[in-house]
């Protein structure tokens, strides 16, 4: 049986964007941090501290297209990976408009034109 790469599983376009984003975790504390990759579906964050995988976190992600532009989300950790002096932080997006989620989707495919 031939393995799907993970970018073939993927149903978004992922791009290396680094976006500024502010996450709260349940119990209130909060940070502004950088995405290191995102889609339609989910992220990839550079968090200053850990976050427990099944951690439910919400995120403003100011959208890099238009500056007045944010995006709102909830988000579910799916895995941390303490590299270097930061923590490389998988999100799947579980609570997100469908514009939100269809202008992410619109700027991966527009910057990568698939």
């Amino acid at each position: 049986m031939e393995r799907k790469s993970k970018a073939e599983k993927r149903t978004y376009p992922r791009g290396n964007l680094h976006f500024l984003v502010r996450y709260k975790t349940e119990d209130g504390k909060t940070d502004i941090v950088s995405s290191i990759n995102i889609c339609a579906g989910g992220a990839l964050l550079r968090l200053k501290k850990e976050c427990k995988i099944g951690q439910n976190i919400t995120l403003l992600i100011n959208f890099i297209d238009h500056p007045n532009r944010q995006i709102f989300t909830q988000a579910k950790v799916l895995r941390a990976q303490k590299h270097r002096n930061y923590y490389k932080t998988a999100v799947e997006f579980t609570k997100i408009s469908t514009d939100d989620k269809d202008a992410i989707d619109a700027f991966m495919h527009l910057l990568f034109k698939e």
